[in-house]
């Protein structure tokens, strides 16, 4: 389920059509109930954009993303454009949610099941993926599951509104259901575990992750998957033991108590549990706490967003149980000088939840009020450091979706100023933005004093098909925090091979041979490169060898 740019409820019916759910006599309650869309059944993802509806379902041509548009006489959508084809055995490892990112591209997450029916863009951050067995033959699930599917396993695409390319963005996980995007742009998922695997050596229990371009996260069929130690893939940021994850979404709105701002909210379907996610830096990545939020016995919650209330909605059913929608509200007082966040820019920027089409519908009524000025306004709130951070993060996401797009000049400048939180979206937005200027900043950003801003900054430099010199990538390489180094070390693997083949594997710095070995392996898969690196390790290994 989801909302559209009007507040009525999108909802997608076990084996049926899409259902419209809106308030018909304006007491702020939900309670009719009509079909919208016929023609696309199973939707398992939703997202309401630009007046249009993207769907990933079983429709004209099978299991897809598809763009539903134009209203008949009876209020249904009735033309249905195929955007991506996918290959999947099974529904509930197919195609699942999707969302517009902070970049405006549409994301769609794929289940383990799923493949895409056509070429994808071979610059994909996430690409030469492997199995990476070390003991075969592989021993699979005895019961048939997953048997024969083979890396990335589940990934997450992203694609324009009209589909016309398909990038793979990270690999590597199992099932998760649905994906979100923080506050700070940064997306995560909940991944699902294998329950018939509870008790083995190689067991992965439910799992909170932070995506990042290039991320490989591990999930391969049967006792092959990754433990989360190896240096090819990703940790988790919280592990939540058994369930069956389900909807997640970002919290930001201001009509719940203060602890619950900025949460993530996840449906755990067979546990039967919502949780309150707390999210808290460290490093280039983030910890995280949970607590209890909703709990039932059943309560076999299948998704959940925000209304424009404010408040929480879920939906439940799922495997031929019963559904419905409910909503979790607060008692309490919000304070009016809250609540009213005022008109013109102001308004733009104290909007809540804009990650919703709800959102962004209020912001374009207040961009076309705003005229000539929207341009200025923006801009300036973005510059000044005197602004919140929040506020200044919040004008430049809506400088990317709805113009004007961010000068070098601008994101060069706000790059060098105090808040770690700008200089990374500045960062960020460089490498949407790329320019000679732009590349420079980036380089020099590789020794920001956050670990944060230099893993943003090499994601910017690899999106914008740029590089440093290697000396500038060598204290990020060398680094504790696997995500920094994750993200050089994709730097590294798009750099001209002899810019860097030899210094690293010749390294004494146990640090650089590792990450110089992995990316040489990865990236140039073959024979002569194997036995070079064996060789070297063999070398290595008869001095001391740190942790």
């Amino acid at each position: 389920m989801t909302f559209n740019e009007f507040g009525h409820i999108l909802a997608s019916k076990e084996g049926g059509p899409l259902l419209l759910i809106y308030d018909s006599d304006n007491d702020r309650i939900p309670d009719k109930v009509k079909t919208y869309c016929d023609k696309v059944k199973n939707c398992q993802g939703i997202l309401a954009l630009n007046g249009d509806v993207f769907v990933t379902g079983e429709g004209p041509d099978g299991p897809g993303l598809y763009r539903l548009s134009k209203l008949n006489k009876e209020g249904q959508l009735e033309e249905v454009r195929t955007l991506i084809k996918f290959k999947s055995e099974s529904i509930e490892h197919g195609a699942h949610g999707l969302v517009l990112g902070p970049d405006g591209l549409i994301y769609v997450l794929l289940g383990n099941y799923t493949k895409i029916d056509r070429d994808v863009d071979p610059a994909s951050p996430h690409r030469d993926f492997y199995e990476g067995d070390l003991v075969t033959p592989r021993y699979e699930d005895p019961a048939g599951h997953a048997v024969g599917i083979k890396a990335p396993g589940g990934t997450i695409i992203r694609t324009d509104a009209e589909g016309s390319g398909v990038q793979v963005v990270c690999g590597g996980l199992r099932n998760p259901y649905d994906l979100t995007f923080s506050n700070d742009g940064e997306m995560f998922v909940h991944d699902a575990d294998m329950e018939s695997d509870e008790g083995l050596s190689f067991y992965r229990p439910t799992r909170l992750l932070h995506l990042v371009p290039a991320g490989e996260y591990g999930w391969r069929s049967g006792w092959a998957t990754w433990p989360e130690y190896f240096v090819d893939s990703l940790p988790a940021v919280l592990d939540t033991g058994r369930g069956s994850p389900a909807g997640l979404t970002t919290y930001n709105h201001f009509m719940f108590p203060r602890r619950y701002h900025n949460c993530l909210f996840t449906a755990d379907w067979s546990q039967g549990k919502i949780l309150a996610v707390r999210l808290k830096k460290n490093g280039a990545s983030y910890t995280a706490t949970t607590e209890v939020f909703v709990e039932g016995n059943p309560l076999n919650a299948t998704d959940l967003d925000v209304g424009p209330d404010g408040w929480l909605y879920f939906c439940t059913g799922g495997r031929g149980t019963g559904g419905g929608v409910y909503r979790v509200i607060w008692k309490g007082t919000v304070p009016p000088q809250i609540t009213n966040i005022g008109t013109g820019v102001t308004a733009v920027i104290r909007q809540p939840q804009i990650q919703s089409s709800w959102a962004r519908q209020n912001i374009a009524g207040e961009k076309r009020k705003l005229g000539d000025k929207w341009d200025s306004s923006l801009i300036g709130v973005a510059k000044s450091a005197a602004n919140p951070a929040n506020y200044r993060l919040q004008a430049l996401d809506l400088m990317q979706l709805y113009g004007p797009a961010p000068t070098p000049e601008l994101l060069i400048a706000i790059s060098q100023q105090q808040n770690e939180q700008v200089r990374a979206k500045a960062a960020e937005l460089m490498g949407l933005h790329p320019t000679q200027e732009t590349q420079n900043r980036l380089i020099e950003l590789l020794a920001d004093t956050d670990r944060g801003v230099r893993r943003k900054a090499c994601e910017a430099l690899s999106r914008a098909d740029q590089a440093p010199t290697l000396d500038k990538l060598l204290p990020l390489l060398s680094s504790d925090d696997r995500f920094e180094a994750w993200a050089a070390r994709r730097v590294l693997e798009r750099m001209k091979l002899e810019d860097w083949k030899d210094e690293l594997l010749a390294s004494d710095n146990h640090r650089l041979y590792i990450q110089g070995s992995l990316a040489l392996i990865t990236a140039y898969p073959n024979r002569e490169n194997a036995q070079q690196i064996l060789n070297r390790m063999s070398t290595l290994m008869e001095k001391f060898v740190s942790d």
